[in-house]
């Protein structure tokens, strides 16, 4: 949704007025309608990782703040602003973390790391192969199919 909306504007404007654009934001701190600090949260954690993941880099993120966004992402059960991430097969399995006190769902474990397992809650597959447990296979069958 948000991707569309974005790359239709992006078609009709030229690469200056991108850049033009972008420049023009600096500084700005609007929040969109109706949403909260929570999503602002959600928005930082995610996209900090979609920046520094391609270039190898690891931003650590703490665990207090992962594991709050994980949870308000958990909240959305699929509805509102959900609709914004890949609609991953989660339901089914048992999400838990090895670094943090953090665990999601019911069925049988899938487990990883608390930034793996908020990438995977926000329909990002980038980390896929780095999880585990019993579950964890079947949920990469579910997803790749």
């Amino acid at each position: 949704m948000i991707r569309d909306t974005a790359v239709a504007l992006a078609r009709r404007m030229t690469d200056q007025q991108i850049v033009g654009a972008l420049r023009d934001m600096v500084g700005l701190h609007r929040p969109f309608p109706g949403l909260t600090c929570r999503e602002a949260l959600v928005d930082a954690v995610g996209h900090t990782q979609d920046m520094t993941l391609p270039l190898g880099c690891e931003i650590p993120v703490p665990t207090a703040e992962i594991t709050a966004a994980a949870d308000h992402v958990v909240s959305y059960g699929g509805r509102g602003n959900a609709r914004v991430f890949r609609a991953l097969p989660t339901g089914a399995v048992r999400l838990t973390a090895t670094d943090a006190d953090w665990a999601s769902g019911e069925g049988p474990e899938v487990n990883g790391t608390m930034r793996d397992l908020f990438l995977l809650l926000t329909g990002r597959t980038v980390h896929l192969n780095r999880l585990g447990g019993p579950g964890a296979a079947a949920l990469r069958e579910r997803i790749a199919a």
